[in-house]
């Protein structure tokens, strides 16, 4: 490379560089569930939706809690967004060894909605528990 005119070789390494530094970048996103809106419930009347009726739309719930009064089944969305840039793979090239050098930046949301069943098994109240905005990719660390 010693050939090449110092304009190339600037022109070069402005082309490569964005190359490098996508190369070092690691996106990533967890899905556990799908999510439960206010819209996928509205077929739910307190005192006349069944247990069979809720299973059948939004499937079987992560977690039941029964005693003697009540049933609770308990539904769960989660999703976890992060973001990974490790600056020591671009001096792989210029250090004689790889020095890890990594800033991240992670975000998580979920959804807890609940349904309660009486003895009959009809639903007799719900509520979303834990509803949060949507998690989104954070490439600043802090």
């Amino acid at each position: 490379m010693s050939y090449l005119p110092a304009r190339y070789k600037v022109s070069l390494f402005l082309l490569l560089w964005p190359v490098l530094l996508l190369s070092a970048c690691s996106f990533r996103k967890v899905v556990i569930n799908d999510p439960i809106t206010p819209e996928r419930i509205t077929f739910i009347v307190r005192g006349q939706t069944s247990l069979h009726d809720v299973v059948a739309e939004l499937g079987a719930p992560q977690q039941i809690t029964h005693n003697t009064r009540y049933t609770l089944f308990r539904y769960t969305y989660l999703v976890n967004k992060s973001f990974t840039i490790n600056f020591g793979s671009l001096l792989i090239f210029v250090a004689p060894v790889s020095i890890p050098l990594t800033i991240a930046g992670e975000n998580a949301r979920g959804d807890i909605f609940e349904v309660a069943f009486d003895r009959q098994g009809i639903v007799q109240d719900y509520t979303f528990r834990l509803h949060s905005p949507q998690a989104q990719f954070n490439p600043w660390p802090f």
